[in-house]
C-alpha cells in the first residue's frame, strides 16, 4: 500500500502526491520534477540518469514536484517495459482509433490520459520486452511510439494549456502478453512500412491461425482482424492470385467468425476491408501484376529454371505470401 506523510513544504494534495508514487512505486519508473505549464524540464541528462536510489517521498515533502512531473518510459524497476503511444493531432487518434467511442471504450482496458483535448491523449502499456521508438506522419498529424528513454508529462500535472493530465477510465495500465505485443507492433506496422521483422510478421500471423488462438472481449479482436485482412489483401501463392478481392475479404471474414467470439460487426469489418483497399491497392495491384508477368514467362517457356524475385509488401503486415 503506497503511503505519505505530512505535507511538509509541498503544496500537493496527499491525493496529488500518491498519484506521483503511483508511477515511482507502482510502475516502477522515474519521475523527475518540471514545469509542465512551461514545457521546462528541471533536470539535465535525465535519459541516463540512474534514479534508483533517488528518495521520492522526500522529494514530495520538499515541493519538487508542484509544477509538475515528468516520467521517463522504458524499463522500469519491476523489469517490464513501459510503453506510450503519443497521439499528436486528431488525424493521428482516428487512424488508429476510428472514433472517440473506441477511445473510451479502450480506456476501460488500460490508462489513458488527456488534457480535455481529444486531439491529444497518450496510451499506456507495460511489456515484457522493448518496441522501437518511432515518429509517425499521418497527414498533418503525429504518433510517436515512446519506449526507450523518452520523457512524457504525465498526471497529475497540468498542460499548458490549464488543464489537469488525467486518465479517461482506467487507472491501471494493463501488462501485454507476447502475443499481445506482437499485435501491438501489427498495427503500427500498417502505419509504418518496416516496423516488425518479417520473422516477426510470419509468427503473429501463424499465431492468429491456430485452432486454439480463440479472441474475446478487449483481447485484440479489432487489430487482429486488421492483420488478416491486409495479409488475405496482399497474398499471392498458390490460388490466392487470382482470387477477387471480395473473395479475400470473404475469407478473412471466416477467419475472423472462427476466431473472434463474440465477433465485431460485420459494418466494422467492411470499413477494414475499404480502408486496405483505399491504402494499398495501387502498390497491391501492381505487385500481383508483375507477379502474373513472371508466372506467365515462366509457363510459357520465356524464361528457365525458377524465377526469383524481391518482395516488398509496402506497410503492410505480409511478410510471406
Amino acid at each position: 500500500m503506497i503511503t505519505v506523510g505530512d505535507n511538509g513544504l509541498t503544496s500537493l494534495s496527499k491525493e496529488e502526491q500518491l498519484a506521483i508514487l503511483y508511477w515511482t512505486e507502482t510502475i516502477g519508473v522515474p519521475v523527475f520534477p518540471a514545469d509542465t505549464r512551461r514545457k521546462g524540464l528541471y533536470i539535465k541528462d535525465w535519459s541516463e540518469i540512474d534514479f534508483a536510489n533517488i528518495d521520492y517521498k522526500a522529494n514530495l515533502a520538499k515541493g519538487l514536484y508542484d509544477n509538475g512531473i515528468a516520467i521517463r518510459t522504458g524499463r522500469t524497476t519491476r523489469g517490464l517495459y513501459l510503453i506510450v503511444l503519443d497521439f499528436d493531432g486528431w488525424n493521428a487518434v482516428l487512424e488508429w482509433f476510428g472514433s472517440w467511442d473506441n477511445v473510451v471504450e479502450a480506456s476501460r482496458r488500460t490508462r489513458i490520459e488527456w488534457h480535455q483535448d481529444k486531439d491529444r491523449i497518450h496510451y499506456f502499456f507495460l511489456a515484457n520486452k522493448p518496441i522501437p521508438n518511432r515518429k509517425i506522419l499521418i497527414k498533418d498529424t503525429y504518433l510517436e511510439i515512446r519506449c526507450e528513454k523518452q520523457a512524457l508529462f504525465a498526471h497529475p500535472s497540468f498542460h499548458k494549456g490549464g488543464n489537469r493530465y488525467e486518465p479517461i477510465y482506467n487507472k491501471t495500465i494493463v501488462e501485454l502478453t507476447d502475443s499481445q505485443l506482437t499485435g501491438l507492433q501489427a498495427h503500427i506496422n500498417t502505419l509504418c512500412e518496416g516496423y516488425l521483422s518479417d520473422e516477426d510478421k510470419r509468427k503473429y500471423i501463424e499465431f492468429l491461425h491456430l485452432n486454439t488462438t480463440i479472441l474475446g472481449v478487449s483481447q485484440g479482436r479489432h487489430d487482429a482482424t486488421k492483420v488478416i485482412i491486409n495479409n488475405y489483401y496482399w497474398k499471392y501463392s498458390e490460388e490466392w492470385l487470382e482470387l477477387s478481392d471480395e473473395e479475400r475479404f470473404e475469407r478473412a471474414w471466416k477467419w475472423h467468425l472462427e476466431h473472434c467470439i463474440p465477433s465485431r460487426s460485420r459494418e466494422e469489418f467492411d470499413r477494414l476491408c475499404k480502408w486496405a483497399k483505399d491504402k494499398f491497392r495501387v502498390k497491391r495491384d501492381e505487385l500481383h501484376e508483375k507477379i502474373r508477368g513472371e508466372r506467365n514467362n515462366t509457363r510459357g517457356g520465356g524464361i528457365s529454371g525458377c524465377v526469383s524475385y524481391k518482395v516488398t509488401p509496402h506497410e503492410s503486415i505480409t511478410g510471406t505470401p
